[in-house]
């Protein structure tokens, strides 16, 4: 589908990293070398480069075992150090100059050179493809435009007019760099938060199930710690046993995680009194081995369970 407005943004974008205006004196200097630039080669490469690379790039990634935001992320620190070059006027990256100058280096590196490249791969994470094509097209055009005019647009701006406008593009090119690698690094963030969530779900599932089946193999333990103002301590012993063993089982299955989630939620603000009791009572830490410290370091512990099966409770 197009989209007018990305279309816009994908093109500002590439006109950003191609920089051809301020590639002019480049051009200008292989064309003093060489003789004569075609601009009709030049471009038409360089486009087949940028829009092959755009279908089959991520396929390569994919052979190599690297995810599109990875190396979207890789991009915008490589488009970061070329809008350095840009704003400071410093060399970070050197190349040569061949002497068959339509293919190497005006259309690649020039035009699509490791920048653009990458650049291509990280509007994929965020555009649609077909919006892409036609801002490769729009600089294709635009391309040819300033090669075939190249003498013309140095004469016009002069050494100082390309040095600001190759400024500006920078600094430019630095937002957008600094956009490319927040937003991907984000989704990176989120896919790896995923499986620990998953993780922190499973282990949590064994702990709860494996402490519920404690209170009837060991009960003297969770006897200790029961508050003397509650009745009957070997039946809650028993039956917080029993609440720990069904929740930790149904958290385990996606279908019945939400649920189970409440209920340790709510089992936990019911045992929290028995934490409590554990940490002021003398007898009770000196029945499991427990110092008073060791066991008031316990009780925020509870709270961070109570929080990690809230968590456990979203799908998200």
């Amino acid at each position: 589908m197009i989209d007018f407005k990305e279309v816009f943004t994908a093109s500002m974008i590439l006109f950003a990293v191609i920089n051809i205006i301020g590639s002019t004196p480049v051009v200008v200097s292989i064309k003093e070398k060489v003789g004569k630039i075609e601009s009709e080669k030049a471009t038409l490469v360089a486009m087949i480069i940028m829009i092959g690379f755009l279908f089959v790039g991520e396929e390569i990634l994919n052979l190599v075992g690297i995810d599109i935001n990875s190396f979207a992320v890789a991009g915008a620190i490589v488009i970061f150090f070329i809008a350095l070059e840009m704003v400071l006027g410093v060399t970070m990256f050197q190349g040569e100059e061949p002497e068959t100058a339509s293919i190497v280096p005006i259309a690649f590196p020039i035009i699509a050179g490791a920048g653009t490249l990458t650049t291509l791969l990280s509007l994929r994470a965020e555009y649609h493809l077909v919006n892409i094509i036609l801002a490769i097209m729009i600089n294709s055009l635009f391309v040819y435009i300033i090669l075939k005019s190249a003498n013309r647009i140095e004469r016009i701006l002069g050494k100082n007019g390309i040095g600001i406008i190759k400024k500006v593009f920078g600094i430019i090119l630095l937002s957008i760099s600094v956009k490319l690698f927040s937003s991907n690094i984000s989704l990176i963030l989120l896919r790896k938060m995923k499986y620990f969530k998953l993780l922190t779900i499973y282990f949590m599932s064994i702990s709860y199930t494996y402490v519920g089946v404690r209170h009837f193999i060991d009960p003297d333990f969770f006897l200790a710690i029961m508050p003397n103002y509650l009745p009957f301590h070997l039946g809650f012993v028993y039956l917080s046993g029993i609440a720990e063993i069904s929740f930790g089982i149904l958290l385990f299955f996606k279908k019945t995680r939400t649920f189970a989630s409440y209920g340790l939620i709510i089992l936990l603000i019911c045992v929290f009194p028995a934490n409590i009791h554990l940490a002021e009572s003398e007898l009770s830490q000196s029945i499991l081995g427990a110092t008073r410290n060791q066991t008031i370091i316990r009780l925020p512990f509870q709270v961070l369970f109570i929080l990690l099966a809230y968590w456990h409770s979203k799908d998200n």
